[in-house]
Formats: C-alpha cells, sequence, structure tokens
C-alpha cells in the first residue's frame, strides 16, 4: 500500500513545478537579421561589500541589407532588477555586420536603485534587440547567460599541525564570509556575514 503513496507524492510536485515553471522562449526573429555572437567578458563574477565589478558583453548582428542599430541592451538579474550599460560603443564592420561592445557595472556599495542586493546572485540574462535598415529585426530571448556571486573570503584560516610531515593529517580551521546587502533598496546595512 505505501509504494502507491510514495509514487503520488513523488510526481506530484513535479506536476505543480511543471505548472508554475514559465515557457521557454526561442530569440525572435523578423527577416534575416541575426545576432550571431554574443560573448561574455567573465561567464561568472563576484561582487563584495566594498568589491564592485563589471561585465563586458560583445556583440555581432548582421542583415543583407545591414544593421541600423542595436536597442535596449541590458542584463536582468533573478529578482528582475535590470541594469543598464555605461559603455555603449558600436562599429560597423562591413556593409552588413555591426559590433557593439558595452560595459555594465555591477556596484555593491547601496547609492543607487541598480545597486545589486542578496537576490541579485544568481543567473543573469544579457538581452538587446537588433534592427537593421529593411527593418527586419533579431531579439535575443532568454537572452545570453551569465552568473553573478556573492563575493565571499576565507578569514582567520589555521592549519595544524605546524610543521606537518609527509604523510600526515593536516587539519585546517577557519571561517567564510561573504558579503550582505541585505536591506536594500532604500539603504540599509552593507557588511559581511560569517
Amino acid at each position: 500500500m505505501r509504494k502507491p503513496y510514495a509514487a503520488v507524492a513523488t510526481v506530484a510536485p513535479l506536476v505543480a513545478l511543471a505548472a508554475v515553471a514559465p515557457a521557454a522562449r526561442a530569440d525572435t526573429t523578423v527577416g534575416d537579421t541575426r545576432i550571431t555572437s554574443v560573448t561574455v567578458s567573465k561567464a561568472t563574477t563576484g561582487v563584495g561589500a566594498t568589491l564592485g565589478s563589471a561585465v563586458g558583453v560583445t556583440l555581432t548582428a548582421a542583415d543583407g541589407s545591414g544593421i541600423d542599430s542595436v536597442i535596449g541592451p541590458k542584463v536582468v538579474g533573478p529578482d528582475g532588477l535590470v541594469i543598464r550599460p555605461t559603455r555603449n560603443e558600436c562599429t560597423v564592420q562591413s556593409a552588413t555586420t555591426v559590433q557593439c561592445v558595452y560595459s555594465f557595472p555591477l556596484p555593491p556599495d547601496g547609492t543607487d536603485a541598480q545597486d545589486l542586493r542578496n537576490s541579485s546572485a544568481g543567473a543573469w540574462r544579457f538581452k538587446a534587440r537588433a534592427v537593421a535598415h529593411d527593418g527586419d529585426s533579431y531579439h535575443l530571448s532568454p537572452g545570453a547567460p551569465l552568473g553573478v556571486k556573492q563575493h565571499a573570503e576565507l578569514e582567520a584560516a589555521q592549519a595544524a599541525p605546524d610543521p606537518v610531515g609527509k604523510g600526515e593529517k593536516l587539519t585546517v580551521t577557519g571561517w567564510l564570509r561573504r558579503c550582505d546587502v541585505a536591506g536594500r533598496p532604500g539603504g540599509g546595512a552593507l557588511g559581511w556575514t560569517a
């Protein structure tokens, strides 16, 4: 009797997750416009209480009529935080291709609504839309991935015994602290938790 109930209990959470999970979306294309490459400077970056960071993104787009513009470049965090680039330079590579270079600041200091929060740690997505001279377009959705994590530091690590002989046991003790930016936006504590 217990096995059928266990099977139902195992399947029910999967059904609930499937109903709640958003459907995966594919890039939206109109015509022959393509974003041919997106390169992220750091696949994963850490941000700490006093350690800011920036992520660079290089995008290449092409269309037979040429690219008119790349609009809406942004990175979007798992908590919905949107950060726009501070550097946005596009250069024409050929009659059909353009390359854009962006820099996205990841500030930890709590002085701006774009500053990171604890909920910002996780998988981020770079999004943009390339528009061609003939009206064709290509929209990255869900976008190119990058990771943001709370910076952590190993503090007060000690090893014993000192010295240790070959083949002997070595014990390392210490504690790890990570950036805690809880309480923001709107001000609040910015410090470290152990």
